[in-house]
């Protein structure tokens, strides 16, 4: 999905190589912090302060923890985070990165590094990975569609795509869908912005 709606925007390879890789791994890390029986559990998790999370990614420390706040804890603070340092830092990708595309926003106070030639990347990306049409979303739908052997769920995931688009919102891009396309998303229930 990234190298379609990235087409149309002037990137360096290796800034282009940069938001794909930190994108791929944020999709696939975003539900790092599930407890056994997936959300089920999270009725039972401590607090959010106790995890004692950066406060750029937490939100709110007087709720219950989330999945997600256990994989932002992940990301940032447990061996994995120096793991990441030292395998994607030849690529320029810090665990910061990642855990940014997850939380939905970048620290304050430091270079926005989604910031290429004066877009910020942050939103679209973060909509890949998080959204009514992310990257997990259009995944289980047609695996568990396929081996349930029903039909909900199906969808032309080549026609979908052919039909994202990058929409500029002042500096920030965000996903959007032609509006050709929004009439077959009912299997998918997607609101993102329409375009035609």
């Amino acid at each position: 999905m990234f190298d379609w709606f990235s087409r149309d925007y002037q990137l360096l390879p290796h800034e282009r190589d940069r938001l794909r890789t930190t994108l791929r791994i944020a999709a696939l890390f975003h539900d790092l912090g599930h407890a056994p029986l997936s959300h089920t559990t999270e009725g039972f998790m401590p607090s959010v302060a106790s995890l004692e999370l950066d406060p750029w990614v937490a939100v709110g420390t007087d709720r219950r923890a989330t999945h997600e706040d256990y994989t932002l804890k992940i990301l940032t603070d447990s061996d994995l985070t120096e793991l990441i340092r030292r395998r994607f830092r030849d690529r320029g990708i810090e665990p910061e990165d990642i855990a940014a595309l997850i939380a939905g926003r970048w620290p304050p106070g430091r270079p926005n590094r989604f910031v290429i030639g004066g877009r910020n990347w942050l939103p679209i990306l973060r909509q890949v990975v998080s959204s009514e049409l992310d990257a997990d979303r259009m995944d289980y739908l047609l695996r568990d569609s396929y081996f349930a052997g029903v039909p909900y769920g199906r969808y032309d995931l080549d026609w979908l795509i052919e039909n994202v688009v990058a929409i500029e919102l002042g500096p920030d891009l965000h996903l959007g869908l032609y509006a050709r396309a929004s009439s077959g998303l009912k299997t998918i229930s997607c609101p993102v912005t329409t375009c035609s």
